[in-house]
């Protein structure tokens, strides 16, 4: 469950190469909030490179005919360091100049506060001001549910 947005990540830059994208690794990050982590890629190896790469805990990779980056966290935060964590991307994207953000995560439905966001649907958003209402009615017209505020049960 806590690894569902590396996945997704991994299937959408592996199903764009397949459909002839050029997927390109920028680099990897370092952070001192996220545990550090080395295991082989689990990307589809490129025409003409050798396989059996190495993957790290925090690696940038682009999509140039789609604008379109993919910073991959591919190891847990360090534990009480989220927010931390959280500020010093915000910093980085800000200062790399990046027009939006969208970020995948998971949690466990063990982490659910209240019975009524165990029950609603598995898959909800969160939005900040910069998504436009149609955005956010769009995302509710494909099932969606928003996620709840804390102290309030989910809609």
């Amino acid at each position: 469950i806590g690894n569902a947005g590396q996945l997704a990540c991994d299937l959408l830059l592996n199903t764009l190469q397949a459909e002839g994208e050029r997927v390109e690794r920028i680099g990897a990050l370092r952070s001192r909030h996220v545990l550090p982590m080395v295991g082989v890629d689990p990307l589809d190896v490129p025409e003409g490179e050798e396989p059996g790469r190495m993957c790290v805990n925090l690696e940038l990779f682009r999509v140039p005919e789609r604008q379109l980056s993919v910073l991959q966290v591919r190891a847990p935060i360090v534990e009480g360091a989220m927010q931390d964590f959280a500020d010093e991307v915000v910093a980085w994207a800000k200062e790399a100049q990046f027009s939006s953000i969208l970020l995948l995560g998971a949690a466990d439905s063990a982490s659910a506060v209240h019975l009524e966001e165990v029950m609603t649907g598995q898959f909800r958003f969160e939005a900040n001001s910069h998504v436009s209402p149609a955005q956010v009615a769009d995302l509710e017209a494909k099932g969606l549910q928003r996620l709840a505020a804390p102290g309030q049960a989910a809609q």
